[in-house]
């Protein structure tokens, strides 16, 4: 049965890393290096290294990633950074209030679907983990479809794919500036900072 309410929310789109998962760059780099140097080394080269994006886009695939950051580090921290890149997905911890908030939206007759900027190892390596994946009703990767939040596309392209309103739909995000892109694409959007409670009343209060 679909939610009841005076809103226009019936549809919840949670971003990943950060609200589904937690993003820890800086811890990830430490765990496969020496010392606080070393990791980071290993962080800006890697993790914020121009290559991720475009990963992320699908434009790389992870092994250039790897070669740029290897371009970026002196040739010991090669091994760490080839670590880190591939142990990295099974680093990131479960954020277990959200994925339960998740589940009891869906319950309530809510859509709830996810919307990344995440490479092509989604389907693969993350979606395993992510206990919201069981019940979710789509996910949109960019790797996947060659664009990026913030552009407003590809709010628009998810509202394709999935036969929604822009209007129907809360998009939940840890970053402000991919909010403001959903906003801009028509959707609601509610910058997470980890008050999973605040989360729920917004959705009640859209709905």
């Amino acid at each position: 049965m679909a939610p009841q309410g005076t809103g226009t929310v019936r549809n919840v789109v949670f971003d990943m890393g950060g609200v589904l998962l937690r993003w820890e760059p800086e811890v990830y780099a430490r765990n496969v290096t020496d010392n606080d140097e070393d990791a980071g080394l290993v962080l800006e080269a890697l993790f914020k290294g121009s290559a991720w994006a475009l990963s992320d886009a699908g434009v790389f695939g992870p092994e250039t990633v790897l070669m740029e950051a290897c371009h970026a580090l002196p040739e010991r921290l090669h091994g760490a950074a080839a670590e880190a890149l591939r142990r990295f997905p099974s680093m990131q911890a479960v954020i277990p209030e959200v994925n339960e908030l998740g589940r009891r939206l869906k319950e309530r007759g809510y859509g709830v679907y996810i919307l990344s900027n995440v490479s092509s190892r989604f389907r693969s390596e993350f979606a395993p983990r992510i206990p919201l994946c069981d019940v979710a009703d789509g996910a949109l990767v960019s790797a996947e479809e060659h664009m990026m939040k913030p552009d407003p596309i590809i709010f628009l392209r998810f509202c394709e794919r999935f036969d929604v309103e822009p209007a129907s739909c809360l998009f939940v995000d840890d970053t402000a500036v991919n909010c403001v892109g959903a906003e801009r694409a028509g959707m609601h959007a509610f910058h997470f900072t980890g008050d999973v409670d605040a989360l729920e009343a917004e959705v009640a209060r859209l709905s």
